[in-house]
């Protein structure tokens, strides 16, 4: 029996089915008290994306729409990475298992795999969905009635044209950039304030501690 090309896609998608698989069972191995520590020994870890989230506000306040959009992305984009992303990624760094899997992705990059693969969009969406008990594909802010990955998708675009083609400046209306600050500052109060909630935690003058 010869071996398809139908038969190489199928066993490609199912060893990246297994890997996701064994992704989300590495993620859920990490102990709750190591992402608790993580931001008790960095509990100024939150002061970058409010502080970008205070320019994006003050800018729109000042009828500076565009900037204040590309601030807004910049704080979105902070929260995200310092705030989920980080302390999950250096979690399943310290396990045998996540190592494996992290190196695996890695040995992918190098030698140029990724273009056909999910791993980098599976990482992402199951880190999110673990530490913030949220499906961000149906998780709505309150400002909103899209999903917050809709939103992000809409302020990404909207500050790539300013920022890489040369969009002028008028073309972000007051709208989108209150939009845009509301986007960010829900992603530090509201999302990220029920991942401290879930490890006792509080934020409070740009720094995080334990709730008393």
């Amino acid at each position: 029996m010869s071996y398809s090309v139908e038969d190489a896609m199928f066993d490609w998608h199912a060893m990246e089915e297994e890997w996701q698989r064994a992704l989300q069972e590495a993620i859920e191995e990490i102990p709750r008290e190591r992402l608790k520590r993580f931001f008790l020994d960095h509990p100024d870890v939150i002061s970058r994306p409010i502080a970008l989230y205070n320019e994006a506000r003050r800018l729109c306040d000042g009828g500076f729409h565009a900037a204040g959009l590309v601030f807004a992305a910049a704080s979105f984009e902070a929260s995200l990475r310092d705030l989920i992303l980080r302390p999950l990624l250096i979690g399943l760094a310290n396990s045998e298992k996540g190592g494996e899997l992290l190196s695996e992705l890695l040995f992918d990059v190098a030698i140029g795999r990724l273009t056909s693969s999910d791993k980098p969009h599976a990482l992402l969406q199951t880190l999110i969905q673990e530490l913030t008990e949220q499906d961000l594909n149906k998780y709505k802010l309150r400002s909103s009635s899209r999903d917050i990955w809709t939103d992000w998708n809409w302020l990404r675009r909207v500050r790539n044209d300013v920022l890489h083609r040369q969009a002028l400046p008028e073309t972000v209306s007051q709208l989108d950039s209150e939009r845009s600050v509301a986007i960010a500052g829900e992603m530090i109060r509201d999302l990220f304030g029920q991942v401290l909630s879930t490890m006792d935690l509080l934020m409070q003058d740009g720094l995080i501690f334990e709730a008393s």
